[in-house]
């Protein structure tokens, strides 16, 4: 669970990642266990190597005490989720943030996007690259 996936710059959001994961492949379902997870935030900051059950936080953009705000503009970061299970698999997802700098931009939508795509795992993540990432058609293999 990604919170809040929207906000002003300068604002927390807190990673939880479960200790399993649901694959849907080879026309069936599969739960496996989560060893660790490695995000990529997608704003250029080093990936952090999350365990379940404990929270990751990271936050978007920079608001000091003078209130100089950075990066100036709203942005949309798109960043990765790889999950590397017990069994040495590795299972890369993609979501977005969304930053706003005024309130304005705040009208834009923001969300979790789980793509239909083949991704590559994040850097450091190990396991087995290149698996399906989010939720797709098992029909559509």
């Amino acid at each position: 669970m990604f919170t809040p996936n929207n906000g002003y710059v300068g604002l927390e959001t807190q990673l939880d990642v479960s200790h399993t994961y649901t694959s849907f492949e080879h026309g069936g379902q599969n739960i496996r266990r989560v060893e660790k997870a490695v995000v990529d935030w997608g704003d250029g900051s080093s990936p952090t190597t999350v365990i379940p059950g404990t929270p990751a936080y990271h936050t978007y953009g920079h608001r000091n005490k003078q209130g100089a705000i950075t990066p100036h503009g709203s942005i949309v970061y798109t960043g990765r989720i790889t999950f590397v299970t017990t069994s040495g698999n590795a299972y890369t997802e993609q979501f977005r943030y969304s930053m706003w700098h005024s309130f304005l931009d705040s009208l834009v939508p923001g969300g979790r996007s789980l793509p239909n795509t083949m991704l590559p795992s994040v850097s450091g993540a190990g396991g087995r690259d290149r698996l399906p990432s989010g939720f797709f058609d098992r029909n559509n293999q």
